[in-house]
């Protein structure tokens, strides 16, 4: 399997793939000859990662997890306290309790262990983001990173170009994006949301695993 294949799972997914049908000297040796060969850079990586995950650093700290979460539940409280007395106040708060939730949430999606599978439901729930729509967009981008025409992160043009377009397809505001970038970075929050009610509603309609639970955790956000 590929190193993105493991990224993606268990502990306990990997042991159950490895007791798969393994393919025969001989095929294996024709798969081997069509692909370019290991690189040191990718040796490298593997053993930085087996080195790393011996030393702990894959193990769970829930005292960090607990900290993380009372900062977003005092941005939360503060947010709803100071609605009424200082409303400029409490939108600076419930801004950044909706970044943290996000970023809590991307953290427990890309998960693997029982924990994230627990809090999986968190970025719905806190920050109105699909798990599913999340990983169908999101796991896309960390397994063909930055490859144009594949990588939903990076397909922002015509409102912000990565890179120079073909010259029929410019447009005269890429010379001063970097001066109204957050203009358009303002829409993803209400784009982010549609996007997920619509895999949400279509992953009901096609039975998707756990489909159900996640559009309820979606109607909560809203509700609340």
């Amino acid at each position: 399997a590929t190193d993105v294949m493991d990224a993606f799972h268990s502990n306990k997914a990997r042991n159950m793939y490895q007791r798969l049908p393994k393919s025969k000297p001989e095929t294996a040796a024709v798969l081997d000859a069509t692909v370019a060969p290991y690189s040191q850079t990718e040796i490298n990586f593997r053993k930085l990662r087996d080195q790393l995950e011996a030393d702990g650093w894959w193990e769970r700290d829930f005292v960090h997890e607990a900290k993380l979460l009372a900062i977003w539940t005092s941005l939360v409280v503060g947010a709803g306290l100071t609605a009424q007395s200082a409303p400029p106040l409490s939108t600076l708060l419930l801004g950044l309790a909706m970044t943290n939730a996000g970023w809590l949430g991307h953290d427990y999606i890309h998960g693997v262990d029982k924990f994230s599978n627990f809090m999986r439901p968190f970025a719905a729930v806190a920050a109105g983001l699909g798990p599913t729509w999340w990983s169908d967009k999101h796991n896309k981008h960390h397994a063909l990173t930055n490859e144009m025409g594949v990588d939903e992160d990076i397909a922002t043009d015509p409102f912000l170009y990565p890179w120079a377009p073909d010259p029929k397809y410019d447009s005269p505001l890429r010379k001063i994006q970097h001066l109204i970038f957050y203009i358009p970075f303002s829409f993803l929050f209400a784009l982010w949301r549609v996007d997920t009610l619509q895999v949400a509603v279509d992953s009901v309609e096609t039975k998707r695993p756990d489909a159900k639970n996640e559009l309820w955790f979606l109607l909560a956000h809203y509700f609340a």
